[in-house]
């Protein structure tokens, strides 16, 4: 025997919170973490300077060859 349901009573998820706000909002939580990360990663980065080793005024060492 056949059972007949309505359009309503055939769908496979119910009405609810839809699915797409869930991505949108999860995608714009992950933007605002990754903006707070840039943000942090700059500011606690060293400044850079010019010489990073302390010159000795003798010169280098030429390499040595065979």
């Amino acid at each position: 025997m056949r059972r007949f349901f309505s359009a309503r009573n055939a769908r496979q998820g119910r009405p609810g919170f839809p699915v797409f706000v869930v991505l949108l909002v999860s995608l714009a939580l992950a933007c605002a973490v990754w903006f707070a990360v840039e943000i942090y990663g700059t500011s606690i980065q060293s400044p850079r300077t010019e010489a990073t080793q302390p010159t000795t005024g003798a010169p280098a060492p030429a390499p040595s060859g065979g």
